[in-house]
């Protein structure tokens, strides 16, 4: 879909990010991809988000499953 198709400013921001994402292999088929696991961590931490969990803790509790695993992978 392209952007400037898009008339409502916040999904065209949506969109834009998605698209750059996708553009530049940001992103993966699969949740679990980038750690054993991931998935049971994104979906909690999804959970805590929508319960109004600050989203920098938000973030913080997706990276830290995924800094650990690619640090054991060093």
């Amino acid at each position: 879909m392209k952007p400037d198709s898009i008339e409502n400013p916040k999904s065209r921001e949506l969109i834009t990010a998605f698209n750059t994402y996708q553009d530049g292999k940001g992103l993966a088929f699969y949740p679990d991809w980038p750690a054993p696991g991931y998935y049971d961590t994104w979906m909690g931490a999804t959970q805590n988000l929508m319960n109004g969990g600050k989203p920098h803790a938000v973030l913080d509790e997706l990276q830290a499953p995924y800094e650990k695993y690619t640090a054991s992978r060093r």
